[in-house]
């Protein structure tokens, strides 16, 4: 470090920082760096901190602060220079919080790692959940601090468990605590965004939860939290979720997907929706349903009743369903986007009340051009193994006929298995089962019509591009240069595109670049997260499942998904029997 050459004392810096923190690794909590006494005796630590007090160094201090914490681990910094380290390291602390815990495991550090109230900085990131709470732990340790509601609350994430005993909802005591920790929520962050509009809200979600609190005519605890539970989503801050207990797995499935399709200038009755794939992806044969992809559905009853010549057309009720279901969105536009991109056809549980029906009731245009009218079963599948749903969750009599009880545990035979590869052959999806929510015959009951008693503007025009597309087919097989080549050639440079671009030829899902190796989301078709605090409404785990952000293609990776997932599933199951609900504030 005495050196003349400016190159070659830069690089034995980084050599002895490199060295410094490789000895960390294998030490324990409370036990101190070998080398810190030697460095402190021959001066070194002090001409360290003297190039991180030169200005004209700026572009190595961070690296100096993490090494002098490195050094100082379980040990009193020096005071000559410890706000001055700690403050830097405090600045990016999101990525220090590792760093800062060294630090934290020495109580005559905490008075500058607790300065301008760092505690409440703590839980902002639900990946770096883990990280935090071993932190608070050790300031815990020597009672430096305590989070009581106005602190946990004041930062953007934390998590409240309501425990409600042996599986029965005590009314008195679960919206009582809520109460609680809403009030407080809200009391720490109306200074930050003083919204009347927002302080409202919260008022009348009191109210509201007061008036399920009176009620005394609840079936089952099912009944309580699912009230509870849209009650809190009709909040509309993106912030507050109520998650019942056994519902974090479950979804809502229709056997298939819907598209619009419309002309941009009239109005929504004149649109058609096309069933398609759902984003889920099952197919027919595996719920044994008919096959209704392709084909043009025209109207809808979502409650199974018979339809009626009067009824609107399936748009207009689909878009009806996405304004009553799809919060706090206020959009309709939105909504019915929202609808379109997955969420009519796979609703997470603990987003959407469960369907009041068995099944749904739908009009359709088939392969003959001919109406037929169909009554489909609504599904019920689950990403965990459980054999008795009602165990863990007691569901309303009112929805006996939906078979609940008859959900079964994940198959482990190959013929149940459904599974998406990428082309390394790396399973993106896990296996999972489904149940029917009613019995499904073989013999659906439809009832045909003719398409000439159908004879609106649309039906010719379905009529027309069933005949052009067959009178294309048999046009002959003439060369045709755009699918011959163009096409094929276009196809290649988009693959070439792919396995190039920023994900390095690892796995970028189905769009080029949205995801890299390991993603660990199982979204179908979509990028998984477009940051740590924002998964998208497609992801069939229904969960932020993002841990870090690839550094190649700032997306969500990691292999934290699994575990994530066990331990909300052991929740569920505590070794007390209990059952627990969770409220989250992001």
């Amino acid at each position: 470090m005495e050196c003349d050459d400016e190159d070659v004392r830069m690089k034995t810096i980084v050599i002895a920082m490199s060295i410094i923190r490789s000895e960390v690794s294998s030490l324990k909590e409370g036990e101190k760096h070998p080398y810190l006494n030697k460095l402190l005796e021959d001066g070194t630590i002090e001409k360290i901190i003297k190039l991180f007090r030169d200005k004209s160094k700026e572009n190595i201090h961070e690296n100096i602060a993490v090494t002098v914490a490195f050094l100082f681990k379980a040990t009193k910094m020096k005071d000559d220079y410890r706000k001055e380290v700690i403050d830097m390291l405090k600045i990016m602390w999101c990525l220090y919080i590792e760093v800062i815990k060294l630090l934290a495991e020495c109580e005559d550090n905490h008075d500058s790692l607790l300065s301008n109230d760092f505690e409440k900085k703590l839980f902002i990131y639900e990946y770096q959940a883990y990280e935090s709470l071993l932190l608070s732990k050790l300031f815990l340790k020597y009672d430096k601090f305590l989070l009581n509601y106005e602190d946990i609350h004041a930062s953007h994430s934390s998590y409240t468990v309501l425990k409600l005993s042996d599986g029965n909802f005590d009314k008195e005591t679960i919206i009582p605590n809520l109460k609680q920790t809403l009030i407080a929520y809200a009391e720490a962050n109306h200074n930050k965004q003083s919204s009347k509009d927002k302080d409202q809200r919260y008022t009348d979600l009191i109210h509201e939860l007061d008036e399920i609190n009176s009620k005394d005519d609840y079936e089952s605890a099912f009944a309580f939290y699912e009230d509870i539970m849209m009650a809190v989503q009709k909040l509309g801050d993106p912030r507050v979720h109520f998650e019942p207990p056994c519902l974090h797995d479950i979804n809502y499935l229709l056997p298939f997907g819907v598209k619009l399709s419309c002309d941009q200038y009239k109005s929504i009755e004149s649109c058609h929706i096309h069933a398609k794939k759902a984003v889920h992806g099952y197919v027919p044969s595996q719920t044994r349903t008919i096959d209704l992809r392709g084909l043009v559905i025209l109207k809808i009853k979502l409650d199974g009743s018979a339809i009626q010549e009067t009824d609107e057309p399936a748009a207009v009720t689909i878009s009806y369903w996405a304004q009553e279901n799809i919060i706090p969105v206020n959009s309709p536009v939105l909504q019915m986007n929202k609808a379109l991109n997955g969420q009519f056809e796979l609703r997470p549980a603990v987003k959407f009340v469960m369907p009041k029906n068995d099944s749904f009731t739908v009009q359709y245009v088939d392969n003959n051009m001919k109406t037929n009218t169909s009554l489909i079963s609504y599904f019920l599948q689950s990403k965990r193994n459980i054999e008795n749903i009602s165990d863990i969750c007691e569901f309303k009599s009112s929805y006996a006929p939906l078979n609940i009880d008859a959900l079964l545990p994940i198959s482990n035979d190959d013929s149940n298995k459904t599974t998406f590869k990428n082309i390394r052959s790396r399973t993106l999806w896990q296996q999972s089962q489904f149940t029917p929510l009613n019995t499904i015959s073989d013999n659906l009951g439809s009832s045909s019509v003719s398409s000439e008693q159908y004879k609106d503007l649309y039906d010719m025009v379905i009529n027309r591009q069933v005949e052009e597309s067959f009178a294309i087919e048999n046009k002959g097989s003439s060369f045709n240069l755009f699918t011959m080549v163009i096409l094929p050639v276009v196809s290649a440079l988009i693959l070439m595109w792919c396995f190039i671009c920023c994900c390095r030829g690892k796995c970028c899902c189905y769009n080029c670049c949205d995801c890299c190796d390991d993603c660990c989301c199982d979204c179908l078709g979509t990028c998984c997260c477009d940051c740590c605090e924002d998964c998208c409404d497609d992801c069939f785990l229904n969960i932020c499942c993002c841990y870090y952000i690839c550094e190649v293609c700032k997306c969500c990776c990691g292999s934290s998904s699994s575990s994530y997932s066990s331990s909300s599933s052991s929740s569920s199951r505590s070794s007390d029997s209990a059952i627990y609900a969770i409220v989250r504030i992001q």
